[in-house]
């Protein structure tokens, strides 16, 4: 049965380029000597891995990690910045922006309106801010010679 789906040459479909290469599932690959059961080293000494100096999880940590190590030299660093009005001027300027933010335009949602039409009332009158209309006046009609 499966000799009838397989090519004639017996060649299988080479994978799409798109897919990218095969991944390989499980094993050791050839890279090593594999460890015995139930064990994580080849002297049999137990390897416990320590917490990650650096993060793995994302950029945000790796800047919070390097934030931490580095405090206390921003910190000497800024001081030595505002010593100088220039300097305290400008960390004032740039402190201000990040803390308060930028002034940006706020929109409010005002309550919703609605438009009622009635038919005016017909009092002889002309609705307010119209003009009245005069009366065409009509030419006499001219007289026949006959």
């Amino acid at each position: 049965m499966n000799d009838e789906k397989a090519p004639e040459n017996g060649r299988r479909k080479k994978r799409p380029a798109s897919k990218g290469p095969k991944k390989r599932v499980g094993g050791n690959h050839g890279n090593g000597k594999e460890f015995q059961p139930s064990t994580n080293s080849h002297d049999g000494q137990v390897f416990r891995r320590g917490p990650d100096d650096i993060p793995r999880g994302s950029i945000t940590l790796i800047f919070r990690t390097v934030l931490l190590d580095k405090r206390q030299n921003i910190y000497d660093q800024l001081c030595e910045l505002t010593s100088t009005p220039m300097g305290a001027l400008a960390f004032c300027r740039e402190a201000d922006d990040r803390i308060e933010g930028k002034p940006t335009q706020r929109h409010e949602v005002g309550p919703v309106r609605q438009a009622i039409f009635a038919p005016a009332p017909d009092d002889g009158q002309p609705p307010p801010g119209r003009r009245a209309r005069r009366p065409r006046s009509r030419p006499a009609p001219a007289a026949s010679p006959c």
